[in-house]
């Protein structure tokens, strides 16, 4: 028994130390993923009488505060040429969740400067900029760090 034990704990580590390949066609990947809050909309501003007015007792308050957000714009661009460029929305009712993208896509296998800008408001921006190199039938992994407020290439496997 502890014999075939043994064997399926070897072979599982053996198969998994195998590079993953995405295609057979040739193509590599770049997979791009974001869990981010654009910046808010609007600021708080003072409270009209009327407005005050007609908010019940225990919800009365001198300041009303916003709480959409902007929704957060992702550029990718591989040696100058824009292979992304989207806007995703704000989850929640009244968008005040945080955007939330994964994006996959086909590269030619070679070098690459890659540039990627996050935009959370109209005038915001994070920036970043790297020489990759896409192997056939490989991934790419671009991820936007929430904590660290940047990117980072997680693997290039």
């Amino acid at each position: 028994m502890w014999f075939l034990v043994a064997m399926v704990v070897i072979g599982t580590a053996w198969l998994s130390a195998l590079p993953y390949r995405y295609s057979s066609d040739g193509l590599s990947m770049l997979r791009v993923s974001f869990r981010h809050p654009g910046q808010i909309v609007e600021g708080c501003r003072d409270a009209t009488e009327e407005e005050k007015k007609n908010m019940p007792d225990h919800m009365r308050t001198d300041k009303i505060c916003s709480r959409e957000r902007f929704p957060v714009r992702l550029v990718i661009e591989l040696s100058g040429e824009t292979l992304l460029d989207r806007s995703y929305t704000p989850g929640g009712l009244q968008h005040d969740w945080p955007s939330v993208a994964f994006e996959e896509l086909g590269v030619k296998p070679g070098k690459y400067h890659l540039k990627a800008r996050l935009y959370e408001s109209n005038d915001s921006a994070f920036n970043f900029e790297s020489e990759v190199e896409f192997k056939p039938g490989r991934v790419v992994v671009l991820d936007f760090g929430r904590s660290e407020r940047k990117f980072e290439i997680l693997s290039a496997s």
